[in-house]
């Protein structure tokens, strides 16, 4: 069995090493696509995490908003002007999910935790995979 598990992981390899090399070397808007759907991945699982650890998180406006970080980064390929971009839509996210969670979890719901939680997968996780762009 162990050698079946090997040869598996050997094609994996033998087809993700240069697939994930052609992309990088492709560039622009074919690798801010990849990263971007690579962030919306990561908020999912971290969302996924955090209700499993009985947080409520809003995937519904987290994974997008961990996308359009990557996008908005890869829009302005230069610091100065993504930041910009950056902080608009953290601003805008932090106030759709603060008003979310007052409004669907209501006083008793944790609604601070499911702002917060929703705003830490966008921000570590898009944010972070907005500087394979830049």
């Amino acid at each position: 069995m162990a050698g079946g598990e090997l040869t598996r992981r050997w094609a994996v390899a033998g087809v993700g090493i240069p697939l994930g090399v052609g992309i990088i070397y492709l560039g622009g808007w074919v690798l801010a696509g990849v990263v971007a759907g690579l962030a919306a991945l990561g908020a999912h699982e971290l969302f996924r995490l955090a209700r499993a650890g009985g947080g409520e998180p809003f995937p519904w406006l987290g994974v997008p908003a961990a996308a359009l970080l990557v996008v908005a980064a890869a829009a302005s390929p230069d610091f100065a002007t993504a930041a910009v971009w950056a902080w608009t839509l953290l601003v805008v996210l932090t106030l759709l999910g603060l008003g979310g969670g007052v409004w669907f979890r209501g006083s008793e719901g944790d609604p601070l935790d499911a702002a917060g939680a929703t705003l830490l997968g966008s921000v570590y996780v898009g944010g972070t995979l907005s500087f394979a762009v830049l």
